[in-house]
Order: C-alpha cells, then sequence, then structure tokens
C-alpha cells in the first residue's frame, strides 16, 4: 500500500513528450503519459518522496528518480517558470520539480534504446538508467536490459497496462504505448 506522499508524488508527474520514427520515417511528436513516470519513480526508489542524495562515485543521486546533476542540467528544466530559481539538489528532492525534470529529458532526448522500431515507455526506462548517449552502446543497452531498476521498470508498466486494460483504457491519440 503507497503511503500518502507516494500517493501525492504519482499523483503530480507531469506528462512528458517522445519522438518516434513514423512507418514513412518522418518523426512525429507523441505524449508519455504520468503512468510511465510513475514507473520510473517507482523503478528508482519505489516512488520515495523523502529519497536523500546517494554518493554514486563520482556523482550524487538524488530524490525520488535517482537523478544526477548532469541529468538535471540537460533536462534543463530551470528553462521552465516554475523551476528557473532551482538548483540540482532543491529541484531532484522536489516531486513536482523532479518529475518535470523527468519529462523534459525524455522529451529532449527520446529514442529507441531496445531496437524494438519504437520508443515506448520501456526505452525511458533505459535511457533513465543509461543516459540517453548510452542508447547507441549496445553492450550497456544489454547490460541495462538486465538491471535490477529496468527489471523493476517493466514489471510496474506490466501491472500499470494490465490494471488499464480491465479498465478497457486505450492510449490516447498523439499518446505513446506504456509497452
Amino acid at each position: 500500500m503507497l503511503q500518502n506522499g507516494a500517493v501525492r508524488a504519482l499523483a503530480v508527474l507531469a506528462a512528458g513528450l517522445v519522438v518516434v520514427s513514423g512507418a514513412d520515417g518522418q518523426e512525429a511528436r507523441l505524449r508519455a503519459d504520468r503512468y510511465c513516470l510513475s514507473c520510473l519513480c517507482t523503478a528508482a526508489t519505489g516512488c520515495d518522496v523523502k529519497a536523500a542524495c546517494q554518493q554514486n562515485d563520482p556523482l550524487d543521486i538524488c530524490g525520488p528518480f535517482y537523478m544526477s546533476e548532469p541529468y538535471w542540467v540537460d533536462a534543463n528544466v530551470t528553462a521552465l517558470d516554475a523551476y528557473a530559481a532551482y538548483e540540482f539538489k532543491e529541484c531532484a528532492t522536489d516531486t513536482e520539480c523532479a518529475g518535470a525534470a523527468v519529462a523534459s529529458y525524455m522529451h529532449n532526448f527520446a529514442r529507441d534504446c531496445d531496437g524494438d522500431g519504437q520508443v515506448t515507455c520501456k526505452d525511458f526506462g533505459l535511457m533513465h538508467y543509461l543516459g540517453y548517449s548510452s542508447c547507441a552502446d549496445e553492450d550497456l543497452v544489454q547490460s541495462g536490459l538486465s538491471s535490477p531498476f529496468y527489471s523493476a521498470h517493466v514489471t510496474c508498466l506490466e501491472r500499470m497496462a494490465g490494471l488499464l486494460a480491465r479498465e478497457d483504457f486505450t492510449t490516447a491519440p498523439g499518446y505513446a504505448p506504456l509497452v
């Protein structure tokens, strides 16, 4: 059962954008939904809104998404007026700012990391775990696919998809699929 803080954390996760290649090779923008971001948060820390910074030599990883400072910089979340004054650790440990940073990161760098020909939330899991540039390294992708983080992420996505299927949920036009 989720604690009140985790429920709030899941409720405030904003949607991001992904870029996918269509059958004709054209790129189309699709939105990733809050369910995807919720599973990223869940896989990182169990969406622990009190997750402190941990030293992960040579970087600190912080907050419910276990975000590093270079990730935060790449996300460019401070370009959004609501988060313009935030420093890294303040943003990473603030669920709303951290969710916006992850959504922005995914929008900025979305790609097909697992090589299945489409961008889904599974690719976001690999990008979040490895970093966007590592999606080009087949050995790193294989390592990411076998990581505990990715396993927890995919389990969350599959459970979420199962719950949504029971409600006759269908992905709205313009949104990326979970799996």
